[in-house]
């Protein structure tokens, strides 16, 4: 028995994580991302430095046998990007980092969240422009493209676009009262600030427009037309200019806009966004930028990044709706000849081909090795018999349908067919 919130992955499951993996790291490579890989833990004191009090409270805490010190599972890979980027890699700038590694978080048994989730994600570390944010923003798509899914929103905000209406005399309490309703997007606890007389008619109306001010491209001018202070301003001006990178990249049909965003308020500094599937209503993936964050293990540095969540995009996936998880054709040879040349010199040249192969060793008969290979989702069983070797010929089977048909012992002839299968 396993902890709740844990998962373990079979072969068939682990074989798709690591494929998904594989492809996406492919697409950041391309960007000119290199990939790291982090502590599972570290001391408590060290990273807390980069994490909120809900994230360390939510963190799994053991202590250091040799110096009594309280480490912490990692809960979230980026301050441990930033702790790397003000200290072993302080001196290279911009910075372009990739990872994928699991973190490990409290999660009440609800909404079927797991503790040990895997995350995948890169981080642009050393650059202030908007350009920054529009490449990560494409980076994700591209990503997710690379999956077969098209059907993706990408929800983004600006911090400060909110926080200039905030910044105009409200109190503390107040302000984290207006924040809050943002948060849970509930225009009634709008509603009862004003009949408590803790807001304005005129506050009122303009806080109710902003909470639902969510949509597409129009939104922009929306958004501006509200706007009575510079703060609000230069942030419309800000997702402007990453709006219109991110068109030039060709990704702008999968972005909406959410100007009544407070989520993540506290951490980041400007653009930030949610990628989500209309199909499953959650939410895969998340970033933004962090400006604040590098200095509290170093030089100060702008940054911005995102991270997906990859057992939900593998949820997504399995159910054939969204995309598809690319796949290496794998084959099973079955030899039922004394001389195991041909199925040992057939399975190297496959393999050096990109194939996955695997020889079906123990003797047994067909029907047990197509019912072998249909259990591990190998699609495609090779049968090398005598009658047929001195015929130059194998027998090709399709485990799914157990279909098979005669084809030529000849390399290029058999990956043809494998390629048109």
């Amino acid at each position: 028995m396993t902890p709740r919130g844990c998962v373990t992955l079979l072969p068939e499951s682990a074989e798709k994580k690591r494929t998904i993996e594989s492809t996406i790291l492919g697409v950041m490579r391309r960007w000119g991302f290199n990939e790291i890989v982090t502590p599972i833990f570290e001391y408590l004191d060290v990273l807390s430095a980069g994490m909120g009090e809900d994230l360390i409270e939510r963190g799994y805490k053991l202590t250091d046998r040799s110096t009594g010190r309280l480490m912490m599972l990692r809960p979230d890979i980026t301050p441990q990007v930033a702790r790397i980027a003000g200290s072993a890699l302080k001196d290279l700038r911009p910075l372009r980092l990739s990872y994928c590694l699991n973190v490990f978080r409290y999660e009440e048994q609800h909404g079927g969240r797991q503790r040990e989730i895997y995350q995948i994600g890169a981080e642009l570390i050393g650059l202030k422009e908007p350009e920054a944010d529009a490449e990560i923003i494409a980076i994700a798509s591209e990503a997710l493209s690379s999956m077969g899914i098209k059907d993706f929103r990408i929800a983004v905000s600006q911090r400060d676009f909110l926080r200039g209406f905030l910044e105009k005399g409200y109190d503390r309490e107040l302000k984290h009262e207006i924040q809050k309703a943002f948060e849970r997007k509930e225009s009634s606890y709008i509603e009862l600030l004003f009949s408590e007389n803790r807001i304005s008619e005129k506050e009122r109306g303009l806080f109710i427009k902003l909470i639902d001010l969510f949509g597409e491209e129009d939104k922009i001018a929306e958004a501006s037309s509200l706007v009575d202070n510079e703060i609000s301003e230069r942030a419309i001006k800000n997702l402007t200019d990453v709006y219109s990178f991110l068109k030039t990249y060709g990704v702008a049909e999968n972005i909406i806009f959410d100007f009544g965003e407070a989520r993540g308020f506290d951490y980041h500094t400007g653009v930030f966004f949610e990628i989500f599937l209309p199909e499953f209503g959650y939410e895969i993936g998340s970033g933004g930028r962090y400006d604040n964050l590098v200095g509290n293990f170093g030089e100060p540095s702008p940054a911005t990044g995102f991270a997906l969540d990859l057992g939900r995009i593998m949820e997504s996936l399995e159910t054939g709706k969204v995309g598809r998880i690319p796949e290496t054709a794998s084959i099973l040879i079955v030899d039922f000849c004394e001389d195991k040349t041909h199925a040992l010199q057939l399975a190297r040249e496959l393999r050096v081909r990109g194939y996955n192969v695997t020889r079906d060793i123990i003797k047994r008969g067909l029907e047990d090795s197509v019912d072998y290979a249909s259990k591990l989702s190998i699609p495609n069983i090779i049968v090398i018999e005598e009658d047929k070797v001195s015929k130059k010929v194998v027998t090709l089977i399709n485990s799914k349908n157990r279909k098979g048909e005669i084809i030529p012992l000849k390399l290029k002839k058999i990956t043809e067919r494998l390629e048109n299968a």
